[in-house]
């Protein structure tokens, strides 16, 4: 049982850290795509 609840732990664990990286950068993309976009005509 106590190995379950680790391997369980670190599988959140990963889990969250892996979140953590992948959506700021898709966050930057999407905020980057439309101000890129929009920012060429208005130049």
């Amino acid at each position: 049982m106590i190995s379950m609840k680790k391997r369980i732990s670190a599988v959140l664990t990963a889990t969250i850290l892996i979140a953590n990286l992948a959506v700021p950068a898709m966050t930057a993309e999407a905020l980057d795509k439309p101000i890129q976009v929009s920012g060429y005509p208005g130049g």
